[in-house]
């Protein structure tokens, strides 16, 4: 099992930045735990342009912040793709934030399993 990674295998194509960045967080010893997402799995955040954003990982620090990370060169970084999905991981959070505001709501990471539940509708 790969060191931080909560599920027994995460694919990445050869050196891509999405490997590099699990190799940063597998080194991280703030990272409590990530979760590799991939495009045509189950989590992903509903857009209003395009479909649905599929982040690269969620993370949980040890502080208990959960983190969505989207791996871009810095040649792509401003890209109008990538400012979209940006200001949607940016509007999902705010929601969340304020829809779980004083709630004393927690999560716990995925079990492993043969679907792990989304991050939005089905």
């Amino acid at each position: 099992m790969v060191a931080g990674n909560i599920m027994p295998v995460a694919s990445f194509d050869a050196e891509s930045t999405e490997w590099k960045i699990a190799h940063l967080l597998d080194r991280d010893d703030d990272i409590a735990w990530w979760l590799r997402l991939y495009s045509n799995g189950p989590a992903f955040i509903p857009t209003s342009q395009d479909g649905n954003y599929f982040p690269d990982f969620i993370t949980l620090d040890n502080s208990g912040v959960y983190w969505l990370i989207e791996g871009k060169s810095d040649r792509n970084a401003n890209d109008a793709d990538v400012l979209r999905k940006k200001e949607t991981a940016e509007h999902w959070a705010r929601s969340v934030t304020m829809a779980n505001s004083g709630t004393g709501i927690t999560c716990s990471p995925p079990r492993p399993t043969s679907k792990t539940p989304g991050l939005g509708p089905h």
